[in-house]
């Protein structure tokens, strides 16, 4: 007679592997996450209720393995997190600034979902002292506030934030304005004596490059856009294939479980890769070269069109209008 198999129940998996578990799910967080939450996700033998839960992780707490955040409102439950706050907060900082398609000024940061939450386990998140430390680390940048009169503001209640520099146009246009103020009615005096006004704006530019020692778009000699004075300028961009590589890598630091299946947030993993493509364009390219070579599999959005602007330039888009928010290897 065959034998059947026997299924382990939740009361056969050794406490040890609970644990581990556990902080395998807490450490794939980017956020606090609460007991009732990991209840609602754990499957299989790790099964347990949210009360249960609740006595385990606050002994991996007082043991050191995860670290407690009690809420600040009383309605609120403690959660938990293998990150420490501060940790947690310039991740949320870049996964907010990363996912947005324009720069952030304090206000609206604060009100970003990621953001919100960690206000649950501190009455003083110190927005301010992290951004000042990321913008020190040139991980974040001001943009500063250009008025219609062309003055530029860098008041703290003025400027805003982004992943990357400033573009200089914002403040090349009105510059442009007062340049064509003097130029138009130049040409127009001498096109009389055969001087064609395409020539006029050609020795302009001509004089612009030769007065910046610019050849084309930059100057050899000044520092480039996104890097200090003195700064050593930043190493070349690896090829596509080695970009992807270290990109599907970084997948598993992200969520272990990748490697049976789990699916990674595109935007949480570009937020991961903030070192190794300078530009989303760079990470976009990287991503669907992993799809093309069928080493991940990209998983559509259900409905981009309900999510904000800020929201839709997070997504990867292909060639034929589809807009993606996750990815999983291919087993």
């Amino acid at each position: 007679m065959a034998r059947t198999a026997r299924v382990k129940t939740t009361d056969q998996v050794p406490d040890s592997v609970l644990e581990g578990a556990l902080i395998d799910a807490v450490q794939t967080m980017q956020k606090p996450v609460t007991a009732a939450v990991l209840s609602k996700n754990m499957v299989g033998p790790f099964k347990r209720s949210a009360a249960v839960f609740e006595t385990i992780l606050g002994r991996l707490a007082a043991e050191g393995r995860l670290i407690l955040l009690p809420p600040v409102a009383a309605k609120k439950k403690p959660a938990y997190s293998a990150r420490p706050l501060d940790e947690l907060t310039r991740l949320a900082i870049l996964e907010c600034l990363t996912g947005s398609a324009v720069a952030l000024p304090l206000t609206k940061l604060k009100s970003q979902p990621a953001l919100k939450s960690l206000g649950d386990y501190t009455s003083a998140l110190n927005l301010s002292k992290t951004l000042d430390e990321l913008v020190r680390e040139r991980k974040v940048f001001v943009h500063p506030k250009c008025t219609a009169a062309g003055k530029i503001q860098a008041r703290p209640g003025d400027v805003s934030f982004g992943v990357s520099p400033p573009k200089p146009d914002l403040f090349l246009d009105l510059v442009l304005k007062t340049i064509r103020k003097q130029i138009d009615p130049l040409a127009k005096t001498l096109e009389p004596f055969g001087v064609d006004p395409a020539t006029i704006y050609s020795g302009l530019v001509a004089l612009l490059q030769r007065e910046y020692g610019v050849t084309g778009h930059q100057s050899p000699d000044r520092p480039k856009p996104g890097r200090a004075a003195g700064e050593q300028e930043h190493p070349p961009q690896p090829d596509l294939s080695t970009l992807a590589q270290q990109i599907y890598d970084r997948m598993a630091e992200l969520n272990p479980a990748v490697r049976t299946g789990a699916m990674v947030r595109l935007d949480r993993l570009r937020t991961r890769c903030w070192d190794l493509a300078e530009t989303k364009e760079q990470f976009d390219d990287a991503v669907r070269w992993l799809a093309a070579t069928h080493r991940v599999a990209l998983h559509r959005h259900d409905d981009p069109h309900g999510l904000t602007p800020e929201e839709r330039a997070a997504l990867v888009p292909d060639d034929h209008d589809g807009l993606y928010n996750a990815a999983s290897w291919r087993i």
